[in-house]
């Protein structure tokens, strides 16, 4: 915990603190209300459709949207904790910004990791599907992504032994010290893995349709979203973990670090939810925009699961899987992953 007490804090600076924690909540709880809308549109799109898998995309964004209300109701109740039990005067709830309960500092980040690894593992197993199942191809993001599961795992082991075991040490500076040192590193294996799938699709994709340059205005298209959906989501990993890399103790008098830190923990929070879950509805009304079959005479090279032999996308295109390069035969049946 940053310490707040022995000199007095300008007035000021109290002032703005709490203002950017108010607002930065308020922010949250509107970009919650969006994320809402587009899970729910999402969902229905996809159930709506008869496509093989679409099971397992229902699931990972359905856990995705649940852990991110779970993130929020942890948010509002902290809000209210601060400006209702708290907020007999302004200085106490200046320094119950910086001293939360130790339940909501414990799962807070148990929130946040899961959501960041979900996110993670739908484009590793995306790129999985799109290089035809290799295993070797996706060796380096699959590391990644056991990396950032065990330093996620080592955090939140932390976090909870500390609440059980050692309370009084949850907040102290070595503590957070260590903590903040894990989270930047998941924050930046986070960034490298979502970067380097992404430019794994993006290839593969582009060798595919030179191959068979008729197709290759519709994967273009699925081309644009992945890399739109993976920008967003890689540049706030990176500038939170930048932030992250701050020492805790100056971000509670800097308000510069301060608004920096409240705001991007914001973006994260919804960001990395609501990416993949954009990502997958962008493909899916694709597909709805297409209700007639292409007429090409030739098989796209790369073939997303769908219902027929036709060159159509599925909504679950880019989100599913890609299976058959260069096939030679068409058959009317679902592709197997």
């Amino acid at each position: 915990m940053a310490d707040t007490q022995g000199p007095s804090i300008p007035v000021a600076l109290e002032q703005s603190e709490i203002s950017t924690n108010l607002n930065a909540n308020i922010l949250y709880t509107f970009l919650m209300g969006i994320y809402t809308a587009v899970y729910f549109g999402t969902l229905y799109l996809y159930m709506t459709r008869k496509a093989h898998r679409r099971g397992v995309i229902i699931a990972i964004i359905s856990s995705l949207y649940v852990l991110s209300v779970a993130q929020l109701a942890c948010q509002w109740w902290l809000l209210v904790w601060q400006f209702v039990q708290n907020g007999t005067t302004q200085d106490s709830v200046f320094n119950s910004l910086f001293d939360p309960p130790n339940w909501i500092i414990t799962a807070t980040p148990v929130f946040m990791y899961l959501v960041i690894i979900l996110a993670d593992l739908l484009l590793v197993w995306r790129c999985f599907h799109v290089w035809s199942s290799s295993l070797r191809v996706i060796a380096l993001p699959i590391a990644l992504l056991l990396s950032e599961i065990g330093k996620s795992a080592d955090k939140i082991y932390r976090k909870i032994t500390e609440a059980v075991l050692s309370p009084e040490k949850v907040n102290s500076a070595r503590q957070s010290h260590i903590i903040n040192s894990l989270l930047s590193a998941t924050l930046f294996t986070s960034t490298s893995t979502s970067i380097i799938t992404t430019l794994l699709i993006m290839y593969r994709i582009h060798s595919v349709t030179q191959m068979n340059v008729s197709s290759g205005r519709q994967f273009r298209h699925i081309l644009d979203i992945v890399v739109q959906s993976s920008a967003l989501y890689s540049f706030s990993l990176l500038v939170y973990g930048i932030d992250t890399a701050v020492p805790s103790s100056a971000s509670a008098l800097d308000t510069r670090v301060f608004a920096l830190t409240t705001w991007g923990t914001v973006l994260v929070l919804t960001i990395s939810g609501m990416a993949p879950i954009i990502m997958v509805a962008r493909v899916a009304l694709l597909e709805h925009r297409k209700d007639q079959p292409s007429t090409l005479p030739h098989l796209s090279n790369l073939r997303f699961e769908g219902q027929s032999s036709t060159n159509t996308i599925t909504p679950g295109g880019m989100a599913e899987n890609v299976i058959i390069i260069n096939s030679a035969s068409v058959d009317d049946k679902f592709v197997e992953p």
